[in-house]
């Protein structure tokens, strides 16, 4: 036998005796629980129970989880501090699914997921180092950057590179590190334009260029000088962005 006792409006501790109580004899009227009957075993409390996930609708464009009018799943506590007690979303109830649904965003500002956003962010500051061989003759194609991209973490495919009009032929140390720009294209939506530094290696010792320390803050010039307004514009890696721990993404 199990029986429920409500602790309060939104508590509740099933329990089940741990000694059966005996059946009535025939011609019984009433007769008395023994002290054993009132032992219980605690079958589930509530409180423990897993809450589920608050659904949720936005408000208002919030970094790294939408924009206004999606429909967004939070666990409850930060649901209700930073979210419906801000002001940034609602109830996801059936009124406001509807009242929402109407809300016209425009694609030109709309971004295709929420983590396009934190993408967008990483590529526009990042400055890729793109290692080339001082051995053998090459000519720079979009697998080599796809190839230098996943050396830190980042997942691109070669559809998604946009090389430089002018075409790069080495070795050339006279264009050792010296920056250009490629565009990346994020879920064939978002474009943005991505630093890149040349650097040439090798497997032979002795023909290894010294490394420069914190690279990033030097600029060696555009490889082509037509590309210096684009740089100039593009923001410089700072040693925080390089100093984070390694994140994977996909474009």
């Amino acid at each position: 036998m199990a029986a429920q006792i409500q602790g309060s409006q939104h508590s509740q501790r099933i329990l089940k005796r741990k000694y059966p109580v005996r059946l009535f004899k025939k011609d019984d009227t009433h007769f008395e629980l023994r002290r054993k009957n009132f032992y219980y075993d605690l079958i589930e409390d509530t409180d423990l129970r897993k809450k589920p996930n608050i659904d949720l609708i936005l408000t208002k464009d919030i970094e790294s989880y939408g924009k206004k009018g999606d429909k967004i799943s939070l666990k409850r506590l930060k649901a209700y501090n930073d979210f419906l007690l801000p002001g940034l979303a609602v109830y996801a109830t059936p009124e406001n699914i509807q009242k929402y649904m109407s809300i016209v965003i425009s694609t030109e500002h709309q971004h295709s997921s929420k983590y396009a956003i934190e993408l967008l962010k990483v590529l526009e500051k990042c400055c890729l180092i793109v290692n080339m061989n001082i051995d053998n003759h090459w000519k720079l194609e979009k697998w080599h950057i796809k190839v230098n991209f996943r050396t830190c973490g980042i997942y691109v495919t070669e559809k998604s590179i946009t090389m430089p009009k002018k075409d790069i032929i080495g070795p050339n140390l006279q264009n050792e590190g010296k920056e250009f720009y490629i565009k990346v294209t994020i879920n064939e939506t978002e474009e943005v334009k991505v630093r890149c530094r040349l650097h040439h290696v090798t497997t032979v010792p002795e023909h290894q260029l010294p490394e420069i320390s914190e690279f990033w803050k030097i600029s060696n010039g555009a490889l082509f000088p037509e590309d210096e307004k684009v740089l100039n514009a593009l923001p410089r890696p700072k040693w925080e962005d390089y100093n984070i721990e390694k994140q994977m993404y996909n474009c």
